[in-house]
């Protein structure tokens, strides 16, 4: 296991293994010189926790020519030894003869990746120079053949040369005397065979540089040709195959500001053309220039087409193009005269799936149709005749989980930046009995036909959905949801909302201004059972009507320390009513379990359990009374002390010695210390007494008499781990404002 967070690292000691070849006359033969095609590397093994891995390790090294992907160029096993540390030194090539070849490193960048036997490869390394120097043996050959090979032997005294390496054996002779070579040629012109024994100067130039130039001794690129004449070509790539996708000219840029193939016309009159390209093909589906862009914000082709005569039959586009980047449109039109249209799609088709206009993106943030228009005029007009049948004047479509297939917006645009204007997004008009908007929708990936009908605004502005609604309100003392039933009797509701989630609520709004409701509603209704706000869930883990104080973000929410919920009503009134009824019931077959009144009064029909401390100014119990349970109650107060005090009583009867002994519960001791003791003789005196004290959670009576009653109290205090965390003070100084609110009228 590895951790990517740097835990493993490797260093790579890279040593040069390769001996360095001096040329040295050798008149017929020449020894060839060992290379040591080995790589040394060290490095370090850790598991995903850091620790070191040690002892003997299978581990795979292998180089590819990416830092990711692809398949390795080179590999091999090696068992390793990992020292206490994890270090290990290792000779990469040893396990085989010939070593890493030195092909391996002739160009590009080599990467290498370790994998220790049963976990995933660590993240590849770039190999440094030092592994190249495995080719520089190559500097001293010539299609591997030393200089001698190509050395000049005295005229009539030519020997045949001796070969090297694999070539022992062969005689090499120069395919042109070197004698019988002449010409004279220009400094940084590239050479030119004039004829077949004859050199001179070309007409390509190469500058320091070594940048390329034809026609100029000062090219601005890398290569560079001009042309004088006045219908000479530059640069020309003709692709002449009648068949597939060939290309007369291709350019490309990894720059975000670059261009693939620029073109730049200077002329200042004429028709002078930056880039131009013609198709003559009199038939079919020919382009004239065809585009495309990688940067966010460029263009694959943008053009125009100056056709105004309108003959019949003829159909100008001024664009046709594509693009795949994130934001941007796949075409972009302008019309500059009355009647036509930047973008229009036409179907008169009467039946079946007729779309006017149909657009696509597959971007996250682009649009799938995009039109522009002046005051009065339609930036995006589709019309679908049809009279039957689904027919759609306008379709937009998008791919993108996160785009959108028709998207309004009331904006004004300049050339870099857009800003919202106070227009009308969206219009829709239609007949008193039709729809005006009506959304469908399905799960992710279904056939459309399988979609459902989730929302809709009719004719009449009756709206239905089937989700959830929420409204935001950002003014203060606005409301951000509000639901008004003006209806005087029944069972009238000013807000409802239904939740059958297991989580969630029936109703959310949210307010972000003080003095703002995120949710409110009101009843009028002056008799009758009018509820404000009406909660219902159908789940039996759901809420019904959930009130938190907390803040939220784009993942989760923390608590803050508000008010959850408040609630106000006269001291006549009910705060808040409990009902409930058996599980299935009716709503009607309900029960009040408990109520606090206007008053603070609070009444409760079960138990109730508090984990902390109650602080009180009384307390008591009230049951009806025993002998008169119709008419009356009886009352008894509480037992206090200024200790968390425990008392146990009971009555033991002495033994044949006058002795007894009480046992306690096991969890006696465990609970309680201070132990006090309270003795009562029960039809007799005796001077009984404590004989021992609680211990193992029992104590013994004596001083008494055979088969004596005797009535005993212990009291404990507390002494277990919520009592002596949280001891109750006796004496506690007022705060200042429970001083204030205690005071007299006249003395605040």
């Amino acid at each position: 296991m590895y951790d990517n967070r740097a835990r493993f690292f490797h260093l790579l000691t890279l040593v040069s293994c390769v001996a360095t070849v001096f040329a040295q006359p050798i008149p017929k033969t020449k020894t060839a010189t060992a290379v040591p095609r080995l790589v040394k590397l060290s490095g370090t093994l850790t598991d995903s926790s850091g620790r070191p891995l040690t002892g003997t390790l299978g581990v795979t090294f292998a180089l590819y020519q990416d830092e990711q992907g692809g398949a390795p160029i080179w590999m091999e096993n090696q068992n390793v030894q990992a020292d206490a540390n994890g270090q290990y030194n290792v000779l990469l090539g040893s396990t085989q003869n010939d070593g890493i070849p030195a092909e391996i490193f002739n160009a590009g960048e080599r990467w290498l990746g370790i994998q220790v036997q049963g976990e995933e490869e660590r993240p590849r390394v770039l190999m440094t120079s030092v592994p190249y120097a495995l080719k520089s043996v190559d500097a001293e050959t010539l299609g591997g053949l030393p200089a001698s090979a190509f050395a000049l032997a005295a005229p009539g005294n030519r020997e045949p040369l001796a070969a090297t390496s694999g070539e022992q054996g062969k005689s090499l002779q120069p395919s042109v005397q070197p004698d019988a070579l002449s010409g004279s040629g220009t400094a940084d012109y590239v050479a030119l065979w004039t004829s077949a024994s004859q050199l001179g100067a070309s007409a390509i130039y190469q500058t320091s540089g070594k940048s390329i130039g034809i026609g100029t001794k000062s090219p601005a690129a890398k290569l560079e040709a001009i042309t004088a004449g006045a219908s000479g070509t530059g640069v020309m790539g003709s692709a002449s195959s009648t068949t597939g996708a060939n290309v007369g000219v291709a350019g490309s840029t990894a720059s975000s500001s670059g261009t693939g193939v620029l073109g730049t016309a200077t002329a200042t009159s004429g028709t002078a053309v930056a880039v131009q390209g013609n198709n003559s093909a009199t038939s079919g589906s020919a382009i004239g220039v065809a585009g495309s862009s990688a940067s966010p914000n460029g263009t694959g082709v943008n053009g125009f087409n100056s056709y105004t005569a309108g003959a019949a039959g003829s159909y100008p586009v001024g664009v046709s193009g594509s693009v795949n980047g994130p934001t941007g449109a796949g075409v972009n039109g302008t019309a500059s005269q009355a009647g036509a249209a930047g973008v229009n799609g036409y179907n008169n088709a009467s039946s079946g799936y007729a779309v006017g206009v149909s657009g696509g993106t597959s971007s996250n943030g682009g649009a799938g149709v995009q039109g522009n228009a002046g005051t009065g005029a339609f930036a995006v007009s589709g019309f679908n005749g049809g009279t039957s049948g689904w027919g759609v004047g306008t379709q937009g479509n998008s791919s993108s989980p996160n785009g959108i297939g028709v998207l309004a917006v009331d904006w004004l645009c300049g050339s870099t930046s857009c800003t919202l204007v106070p227009g009308t997004a969206a219009q829709f008009q239609t007949a008193t009995t039709g729809i005006l908007l009506e959304g469908q929708s399905g799960a992710a990936g279904a056939n459309t036909n399988t979609v459902s009908q989730v929302f809709f605004i009719d004719g009449l502005g009756d709206a239905s959905f089937s989700g959830w609604v929420q409204g935001n309100s950002s003014s203060a003392n606005n409301v951000a949801v509000s639901g008004n039933n003006s209806a005087t009797t029944g069972f009238a509701i000013g807000v409802q909302g239904t939740n059958n989630s297991t989580g969630g609520g029936g109703v959310l709004g949210t307010a972000t201004q003080p003095g703002a409701w995120g949710v409110q509603g009101s009843s009028n209704a002056s008799t009758g059972s009018g509820a404000g706000v009406f909660a219902e869930s159908a789940s039996p883990n759901g809420t019904a009507l959930l009130a938190q104080s907390q803040t939220c973000g784009v993942s989760s929410c923390n608590i803050v320390s508000g008010t959850a919920g408040a609630f106000m009503t006269s001291t006549s009134g009910i705060l808040l009513n409990g009902f409930s009824g058996a599980a299935g019931a009716s709503n009607g077959n309900v029960t009040q379990v408990f109520y606090v009144d206007g008053k603070g009064d609070g009444y409760f029909k079960g138990n109730l359990t508090v984990g902390g401390n109650i602080s009180k100014g009384g307390g008591s119990f009230r049951i009806d009374h025993p002998l008169d349970p119709e008419n009356k109650y009886l009352y008894h107060s509480f037992v206090e002390s200024p200790d968390m005090k425990n008392i146990y009583d009971g009555v033991v009867t002495l033994d044949a010695s006058g002795e007894a002994a009480v046992t306690l519960p096991d969890w006696f001791e465990a609970l309680n210390q201070d132990f006090r003791y309270q003795l009562t003789c029960i039809g007799g005196y005796a001077p009984v007494y404590i004989a021992s004290e609680v211990s193992g959670n029992q104590f013994r009576i004596a001083g008494g008499h055979s088969g004596l009653k005797v009535s005993w109290q212990v009291t404990g205090i507390r002494h277990d781990a919520y009592a002596n965390a949280h001891r109750i003070p006796v004496e506690v100084d007022k705060t200042a404002a429970e001083k204030e609110a205690a005071a007299p009228a006249g003395n605040r």
